[in-house]
């Protein structure tokens, strides 16, 4: 029904839904939808939202107006929904450009169901339409197939085969014989074949060598000076707490002299 954009949003709408309940104000045609203080709300607020419903009609109005900017029912009008028993949305809340309907490509056309004659599309979105499959079918197809060297060199093959086709038949030169078309085919063949086998002959990964040097951490240094200063070994036991002078292990001098 939905796109997947759309059925995402639609989604957490009616995730939100379950976050309010509703207010009475005119039996079921008004009612307020009032969310609860504990849940939070970080689209809509803490605010009320009134709507305006008529269940006969199947039309239902909001204060937010989601559905009027971006098309797609908001939270409070699906409470709504699950207060008066709607169980199924009105077919003009889902709008056409929102819709998951395929689009054949033709001279009537039809989208979400409604068939559109030739007038109600022009020829460029009738080009886009028919660029957009052709895309979405190639891919499809040459997806699956894309691991695999050979399997590329295939579509490569094809791929310019049908260049060589096409180019022929915008410059008005293409001749209608098959012998043609298959030496076209030939000759693309013998261009991708020497292409494949060029790329495979004798081409390995250069060589890994050491780099030269000393690591960039040795050679440059902090610029601002901030390292720990280097502490000066004692001359006399080798330790970096005290140094020559107030070594413990030096012996004492002789304070008397020799007779």
């Amino acid at each position: 029904m939905y796109t997947r954009k759309l059925f995402n949003v639609f989604r957490d709408e009616l995730l939100l839904s379950s976050s309010n309940y509703i207010v009475h104000v005119e039996g079921d045609n008004l009612i307020d939808v009032v969310p609860y203080g504990r849940c939070p709300n970080h689209l809509y607020g803490e605010r009320t939202f009134r709507v305006s419903a008529n269940s006969v009609g199947g039309l239902y109005s909001c204060d937010c107006c989601k559905f009027q900017r971006e098309g797609v029912l908001c939270c409070h009008i699906l409470k709504v929904f699950d207060a008066v028993a709607v169980r199924e949305v009105p077919g003009h809340y889902i709008l056409p450009r929102w819709s998951a309907e395929k689009v054949d490509d033709g001279e009537n056309v039809k989208v979400a169901g409604e068939p559109l004659q030739a007038t109600h599309i022009t020829s460029q979105g009738r080009h886009a339409v028919r660029y957009h499959a052709i895309c979405a079918n190639f891919a499809k197809i040459v997806r699956p197939f894309m691991v695999e060297d050979e399997s590329h060199n295939t579509v490569l093959k094809h791929v310019d085969a049908m260049q060589v086709e096409l180019n022929a038949r915008k410059d008005g030169g293409l001749s209608s014989s098959a012998s043609q078309v298959q030496g076209n085919v030939a000759q693309t063949q013998n261009i991708a074949g020497a292409a494949s086998q060029g790329a495979d002959s004798g081409v390995k990964d250069p060589a890994i060598t050491k780099r030269q040097g000393r690591p960039i951490l040795k050679r440059i240094k902090n610029p601002l000076g901030l390292q720990p200063p280097k502490k000066i070994p004692c001359g006399y036991c080798g330790s970096t707490e005290h140094n020559t002078a107030n070594c413990p292990s030096k012996p004492a001098k002789k304070l008397t002299k020799e007779l």
